[in-house]
């Protein structure tokens, strides 16, 4: 069984003493057995402001050590994609560059986009065909974490995705914000147990000031019995909200 998984810890600035840190690395842990499995924790793709203009260009590339021969697809050339961070009710603006030899969708997964910027091919639109370019914008209505991912599942089976933070319009300061995502990988197709990574590490490691507890917030997991390889992300929406997204 494999998963896909992405979380989010806040490291709220408190007074430093014995007792907070403790707490503070035990709730690091907020992913069990599978932080365990892949190693400590580590801070996440370099994070890209959305007010201004963001570039997610697409290509193959190898990572022999967590896929094996199969090329992966990555945005930028990392692992997961940058992290995409707006403030809620502000604009999201992305130019998609398609450097795959194959079309690719945009899809915003949980996140109540415009139909147009929903990335369904053949239902809210077209594909970005081969070596062309596409600007998205939208300003996100609801706060949380979410993923950006290609409609595609072959693409997005190959680790083409990356995490959307929706930030409150007066999100207190935190000492750290870090995300973290999970990813189930097979190098050899006779495994019977997963390489897991966090953030495209198989040991990371994450530092975290002392007196600082975080408070976890979970992602979305989808787990599949048959398919190696990071899978299709599920997400997760603040406060449990009925999903009004065009595509669940």
């Amino acid at each position: 069984m494999l998963h896909y998984f992405i979380g989010r810890a806040d490291l709220r600035v408190t007074g430093p003493s014995r007792r907070a840190l403790l707490m503070g690395v035990a709730a690091l842990a907020f992913t069990g057995p599978l932080a365990r499995r892949a190693g400590a924790q580590t801070a996440a793709a370099p994070v890209t402001p959305g007010a201004q203009n963001t570039r997610l260009r697409a290509a193959t590339a190898q990572r022999i050590e967590l896929a094996g021969p199969t090329p992966v697809a990555l945005f930028q050339n990392l692992l997961p994609g940058p992290v995409l961070r707006v403030k809620r009710g502000m604009p999201l603006a992305v130019t998609v560059d398609n450097g795959l030899e194959t079309p690719l969708s945009l899809n915003w997964q949980g996140v109540r986009v415009p139909n147009a910027q929903d990335g369904v091919p053949g239902l809210t639109g077209t594909a970005i065909a081969k070596g062309e370019s596409r600007d998205i914008s939208f300003s996100p209505p609801d706060a949380g974490t979410f993923l950006y991912r290609a409609f595609e599942p072959g693409l997005a089976h190959r680790a083409l995705a990356g995490s959307l933070i929706v930030e409150e319009t007066d999100t207190p300061e935190f000492a750290g914000d870090y995300v973290a995502m999970i990813q189930s990988w097979a190098p050899d197709p006779t495994m019977k147990v997963p390489l897991l990574t966090v953030n495209g590490a198989v040991s990371p490691t994450i530092e975290a000031p002392a007196g600082a507890p975080p408070s976890s917030r979970p992602g979305g997991v989808w787990t599949s019995p048959w398919m190696w390889g990071p899978l299709t992300p599920s997400w997760w929406r603040p406060k449990l909200q009925t999903c009004r997204s065009n595509w669940c």
